[in-house]
């Protein structure tokens, strides 16, 4: 028999740990936690980016792996090396995409409305649809910034029109 908290081994006939107080087990099963599935999220072939993007995922705290092409396939790289094809927990992808995109060359160039759509569509295809708490805010400044703008110019017509009538 075994304890579960203090690893100690009885061989009598005891049910409870003398040091912990606990019910004794007949095997301790270790218990590891599950590897992360890993999945493709871009590759960056510039190194200095590369460590920025690396730099980023770290800080965020978000689990990655970086690999470079080796032979036939991938191999797990070190800093220091070149460019290299960047893996995430897929747990954390629609968060570390978000973090990443300006590392992609894609989102470099501006694009109209229907290719955002058709990219949106394409994505949630790919890897669905971002959970509610990593859905992004609607900005609100820009909105605002309308209004004060719209208030001022409508104060200075009105300041024009009341010295006109005056003066």
């Amino acid at each position: 028999m075994w304890c579960p908290n203090c690893k100690r081994e009885y061989s009598g006939g005891e049910t409870v740990c003398a040091d912990c107080g606990v019910p004794l087990v007949e095997m301790l099963v270790s218990v590891r936690p599950p590897e992360p599935e890993l999945e493709f999220l871009l590759y960056i072939a510039d190194r200095a980016e590369l460590e920025e993007a690396m730099d980023l995922l770290e800080e965020a705290e978000i689990p990655f792996q970086c690999r470079s092409r080796g032979g036939s396939g991938y191999r797990r790289m070190t800093r220091g090396q070149g460019g290299g094809a960047l893996y995430v927990d897929s747990r954390y992808t629609h968060r570390a995409l978000r973090l990443l995109r300006r590392f992609d060359e894609d989102y470099r160039r501006p694009f109209g409305d229907e290719e955002l759509d058709a990219a949106i569509a394409d994505y949630e295809a790919d890897f669905g649809a971002a959970s509610p708490e990593e859905a992004e805010p609607a900005p609100t400044e820009g909105y605002r910034m309308v209004f004060v703008f719209l208030g001022l110019f409508a104060a200075l017509v009105a300041a024009a029109a009341l010295a006109a009538v005056l003066g």
